[in-house]
């Protein structure tokens, strides 16, 4: 898993990181990393803000952006029901 300092560095000199997370190249690796299939990426893309995009004809997201935005969601949800 990659890290870096919020100041940049990759050293590891630092003790406060941030999470990169890997890159989610096509729509595929997206579905696999989600474990849902094409058509409800397309959905979770289109109507709920998924994150990704399509570059260059590709398909491509990122592992921390989705755990954010899976957060969000759930963080909407609760404060909605309670």
């Amino acid at each position: 898993m990659a890290f870096t300092t919020t100041d940049g560095d990759t050293s590891g000199a630092s003790a406060m990181r941030v999470e990169q997370g890997r890159e989610l190249l096509g729509l595929k690796a997206i579905c696999a990393y989600l474990g849902k299939s094409e058509n409800t990426v397309r959905r979770l893309i289109r109507e709920q803000g998924l994150p990704a995009a399509k570059i260059g004809g590709e398909w491509q997201s990122n592992e921390r952006l989705i755990r954010e935005w899976r957060i969000a969601i759930l963080n909407a949800h609760i404060n909605s029901i309670g």
